[in-house]
């Protein structure tokens, strides 16, 4: 975030982590919806995998709110 943030110093603390985390999160976004396709053409992708992933995406969500959320 700091190394980011030198990046975008014009912004404030709380409006550079809500960038920030939206970056983030719509990469992990992305790579998760490439995992699952990747997974689905293989038949890798049965619904335990698939609630795996989901628990693990909302959990990364979770913590990307505490992240803006702390100051």
């Amino acid at each position: 975030f700091g190394a980011w943030w030198d990046n975008h110093a014009e912004l404030e603390a709380g409006e550079a982590r809500e960038q920030f985390a939206d970056f983030i999160g719509s990469a992990v976004t992305e790579g998760i919806q490439e995992a699952r396709d990747i997974l689905g053409a293989l038949n890798g992708l049965t619904p335990e995998v698939d609630d795996k992933i989901s628990t693990i995406a909302d959990l990364i969500q979770e913590r990307l709110e505490q992240f803006v959320n702390s100051e």
